[in-house]
């Protein structure tokens, strides 16, 4: 249980220090307009946190939450996709749907670990 209470307090405190996301998420299903998105932002936002997930990477802890460790990875591998592109006003349409392809798995990760978080798959599920 103290486990348990642990890495729970770890996990939050990611979606802590990631922000506060205020919406309700009522449903799995979901539309990304990749260009819509600012990438350039979303890569320095990413960049900005990338050492506080390689931190929560080296907490022992994480290896036995799979899904989080999933997203960690994830985070990680879209910061390196954004972090290779130099001008992001002619990316090619390839760039823009492996970009919207990276998001899309975030997002399933996202909502498959909340719904852990909070230990009920069928509740609604609202994001810290």
């Amino acid at each position: 249980m103290e486990r348990m209470k642990k890495l729970n307090i770890v996990v939050g405190t990611f979606f802590a220090e990631l922000g506060r996301v205020k919406d309700t998420l009522s449903q799995r299903k979901y539309f990304i307009n990749i260009r819509r998105i600012n990438l350039f932002e979303l890569r320095r936002f990413l960049l900005d946190h990338k050492e506080f997930a390689i931190d929560l990477l080296d907490n022992p802890a994480i290896i036995e939450h799979e899904t989080f460790t999933d997203l960690l990875w994830n985070v990680l591998h879209l910061t390196d996709e954004l972090k290779r592109i130099i001008n992001f006003d002619n990316l090619r349409e390839e760039e823009y749907e492996d970009a919207k392809n990276d998001i899309e798995t975030l997002y399933q990760l996202l909502i498959r670990t909340m719904q852990q978080r909070k230990g009920n798959k069928n509740r609604t599920i609202e994001v810290l």
